[in-house]
């Protein structure tokens, strides 16, 4: 592989006179296979690029599997209580949990429940669309 870039790199065109074929073929198998691949991943680790949506995902998937079912295929669910819970994503990070809630209502996975009674505290009581619990939950 060195010979062949070196080659390149003096600007002569063709292969070097000692290599053949079959030796420029397992050259660029190498680079292909192995070389660019790991480029590829030391690069990225590098730019480290921080994932905006991570928190949102993470507690969108700990709602669907955390829910509780009230009827036949209904869920709800109490924010406070899974911020709160134990292994809850973010449990302290209040507006990560508020914009992922509003971005869950905005796709409609989730909905307001109906208020049982009104105390005049705002409770954050949720109803849950059955296709988000099932799409998230493991297959068993």
């Amino acid at each position: 592989m060195l010979a062949i870039l070196e080659h390149a790199l003096a600007g002569k065109a063709g292969l070097p006179q000692h290599l053949n074929d079959d030796c420029a073929r397992a050259a660029v198998t190498v680079m292909d296979a192995h070389y660019l691949p790991s480029a590829e991943r030391a690069l990225d680790q590098a730019q480290a690029r921080p994932d905006p949506d991570r928190d949102m995902r993470a507690i969108a998937r700990f709602i669907a599997r955390n829910v509780e079912e009230e009827k036949r295929d209904e869920f709800s669910f109490n924010a406070r209580t899974l911020r709160e819970a134990r292994r809850a994503p973010c449990p302290r990070d209040h507006r990560a949990w508020t914009e992922a809630l509003e971005r869950l209502a905005q796709l409609g996975c989730i909905t307001d429940a109906p208020r049982r009674k009104a105390t005049g505290r705002t409770r954050t009581d949720y109803r849950v669309h059955p296709a988000f619990v099932t799409a998230a939950r493991p297959f068993r």
